[in-house]
């Protein structure tokens, strides 16, 4: 769990950057389940602990500690912003592992999982040697789809968030639906929450 407590565990709370909230703004005015409120970045919608499909508990979530790399700064001596989306990628292979599909294993029984949407946003620079947390969550359970989120932390501060959003298809470049066995771990994980899976690796 968060060291901090449950309280302001990142992904929840009045810091959280919300990028595509799950009801969009005429679902949030007739139902009022998306709270609105400003943080340091602005305008930030937070999920209402009270409604089921936008609950922060019910979900995976995986911590995974990096250093920023000598190689990955550039001459002004900030990490160059191309390496966010390797830093995603740590997170997510990460993840995987650690809720017992890895890539390797989908890949070797014919499954892949290519890369449809990126997004990040960048809020504050990072440098050389820097000790960050890969915050890597999945908040709704798959379809044809997985969106997967992200979240960068150095000593407890966001510094970037994101997600991807990856697709399910054969060797043959198929599109399909999630295989059982990926579904049975992503419904076992999310039916245990957080808990489970959010101790850094």
């Amino acid at each position: 769990m968060d060291p901090r407590g449950s309280g302001c565990r990142i992904g929840s709370g009045l810091r959280y950057l919300i990028l595509e909230p799950c009801h969009t703004a005429e679902q949030n005015e007739n139902e009022n389940r998306i709270q609105d409120d400003s943080t340091l970045w602005g305008n930030a919608d937070i999920y209402d602990p009270d409604c089921p499909e936008c609950n922060p508990d019910t979900m995976i979530h995986t911590v995974t500690p990096l250093h920023v790399r000598y190689a990955e700064t550039d001459q002004m001596g900030f990490a160059h912003h191309s390496h966010y989306a390797t830093w995603f990628e740590c997170g997510r292979v990460d993840m995987m592992n650690r809720i017992g599909i890895p890539y390797r294993d989908l890949e070797e029984r014919g499954f892949l999982l290519p890369l449809l949407e990126l997004g990040v946003r960048y809020i504050r620079s990072t440098t050389f040697d820097d000790l960050l947390e890969v915050h890597t969550f999945v908040r709704e359970r798959p379809r044809a789809k997985i969106r997967i989120e992200y979240e960068i932390s150095r000593e407890g501060t966001l510094v970037s968030s994101g997600f991807t959003v990856h697709g399910f298809i054969d060797r043959d470049g198929r599109p399909m639906r999630p295989p059982p066995f990926f579904m049975e771990v992503i419904d076992r994980q999310l039916e245990l929450g957080p808990s489970a899976t959010d101790a850094p690796g």
